[in-house]
């Protein structure tokens, strides 16, 4: 499915397939093999995306980090859709290289009573690409606090580091955020030039310490495997998981989206290989002694929490090419 699924998904448990071939915005196979797929169906703006329902679930059951006392999460969308085209990400494909900002209000108006009516002490921002508009960044961050001061930030699906500077770190700092990630890709500044993403060595360092010193967490986000990389490159990523300043670091493997008539299968050497080097990465960041202090002073290792701990590794170091689990 592409597109908005608010739009797509109805029209999709409504469609008659007997007598229309296909829906906008899904891809599907029809009774003759063949592949046929509608143009999706997106608005030029958010405004007709309604909140979700946090009472069709539990909501509660989903709401609480495995490792942390940080109280009841939730998840939201501020935006959709991302300008750039990294090759590696499905965002391009399924938003139509666009971005689109939800109204402001409207996001503050949900925020709140995420806060004060179902108790929620951190707030999860999913966007694609949240700095794609540094002035709507600032505004919704300062509002966001000004509505509800006790809600804690985070950024778990990654920031772009050529976009990220000191000043709007303090500025996130201010609103109350906590946890960041960054994309870095990769660990050589020549290879995250070609994917598009400029971020030199010294300056990635620079943002991760400015962080820390504003009490903020970063996770560094790397990738293996991606096509036309030599295995001289593959290792320099590992190399540059372990020795990565951000406090936690994660490595997944590019794995070729299959199409539905099963074209661009990964070869399952390359990834078993992959699979045992990212086994061999997670072993070397997280038995790193600098590593494991600064995780301790950050209250993240516990003594009470050693099988829990212990597990997660264990989950990130068997994980396959499609897997991996965030901390």
């Amino acid at each position: 499915i592409t597109g908005d699924p608010e739009t797509t998904l109805p029209l999709l448990l409504r469609h008659d397939w007997t007598t229309r071939p296909g829906i906008p915005g899904v891809r599907q196979q029809n009774a003759l093999g063949q592949i046929v797929e509608g143009p999706p169906e997106r608005g030029d703006s958010l405004d007709h995306v309604p909140s979700a329902d946090r009472h069709v679930f539990p909501w509660q059951n989903y709401a609480t980090h495995p490792l942390r006392d940080s109280g009841p999460e939730a998840t939201l969308s501020t935006s959709r859709g991302c300008r750039f085209a990294c090759s590696f990400c499905p965002v391009p494909r399924c938003q139509g290289g666009r971005w689109r900002g939800g109204p402001v209000d409207a996001v503050v108006e949900e925020a709140t009573h995420l806060s004060r009516r179902l108790g929620v002490r951190t707030l999860l921002i999913e966007d694609d690409e949240p700095l794609a508009e540094r002035e709507r960044f600032v505004t919704l961050l300062r509002r966001l606090h000004a509505a509800a001061p006790s809600l804690g930030i985070e950024f778990r699906n990654g920031l772009r580091g050529d976009l990220l500077d000191e000043d709007l770190i303090d500025v996130m700092a201010a609103a109350g955020t906590t946890r960041f990630a960054l994309g870095v890709e990769t660990a050589t500044e020549r290879g995250r030039a070609a994917l598009g993403r400029p971020l030199g060595d010294t300056r990635l360092g620079q943002l991760v310490r400015r962080a820390r010193r504003r009490g903020i967490v970063v996770t560094g986000y790397y990738i293996c495997g991606l096509p036309g990389e030599a295995p001289l490159a593959t290792a320099r990523t590992i190399a540059g998981l372990i020795t990565s300043p951000c406090d936690y670091t994660h490595l997944s493997i590019f794995h070729p989206w299959e199409d539905l008539m099963g074209q661009q299968q990964a070869d399952p050497l390359r990834v078993a290989r992959l699979r045992r080097l990212r086994s061999l990465g997670y072993l070397g960041a997280y038995m790193s002694p600098l590593r494991l202090a600064r995780l301790a002073a950050l209250g993240d290792l516990r003594v009470t929490r050693s099988a829990a701990l212990a597990k997660r590794l264990a989950v990130w170091i068997g994980a396959g090419a499609r897997g991996g689990g965030g901390w």
